[in-house]
């Protein structure tokens, strides 16, 4: 007879299939800094706990009563510190705080969640991204992962959060801009 721990997992029994269901575990950190990358855009750094793995793509969830709000993590799994992209959004009752909560502050999340990885093949990597979306990318070419081609889609050109990491990991970087009269050679 075979012997499984499942911990926090649950069984499910669907049919004829047995499901491991797998409850992501629960943090809490510090905050260590915040930079602003643009006007509305921060990149958030904690502490990362000690426990607390993750593959590059994952996100988490942050709660604070009870608004809960997912970030994907740019910083690679090596990094003792866990770097979030985030949007400051107008009456946004988390992102607003978050851009706000003192330096030393605790903060609750859960995770890792997702499937959102990097997985090498013999085609030509192609990625797209916008806005703060580009974060689980940061997280992959901080771990390693280059020669891709990248559709980097923003409204403005300050808006292209971590442009030079990603031009030097990239095969080919390309910059789309919506929303800038004066485009700066190298974007369309």
């Amino acid at each position: 007879m075979l012997k499984i721990s499942l911990g926090n997992r649950k069984k499910k029994q669907i049919g004829s299939t047995l499901r491991i269901v797998i409850k992501p575990a629960k943090y809490t950190t510090k905050i260590r800094e915040r930079c602003w990358l643009s006007q509305g855009t921060f990149e958030l750094t904690c502490d990362r706990p000690q426990a607390f793995s993750f593959i590059p793509g994952q996100k988490i969830q942050i709660e604070s009563g009870d608004i809960v709000r997912e970030y994907s993590i740019a910083s690679a799994p090596s990094n003792p510190l866990l770097q979030l992209c985030i949007r400051k959004v107008e009456g946004g009752r988390l992102s607003s705080a978050l851009s706000e909560k003192s330096i030393g502050s605790d903060l609750r999340f859960r995770g890792p969640y997702g499937y959102f990885n990097f997985n090498p093949s013999n085609l030509q990597s192609v990625f797209i991204a916008t806005g703060t979306g580009i974060a689980p990318f940061a997280s992959m070419i901080r771990s390693g992962v280059n020669d891709f081609i990248l559709f980097h889609g923003v409204r403005q050109v300050a808006d292209l959060f971590f442009k030079s990491e990603m031009k030097t990991a990239a095969r080919r970087y390309l910059p789309i801009v919506s929303d800038a009269p004066d485009l700066p050679d190298g974007h369309y």
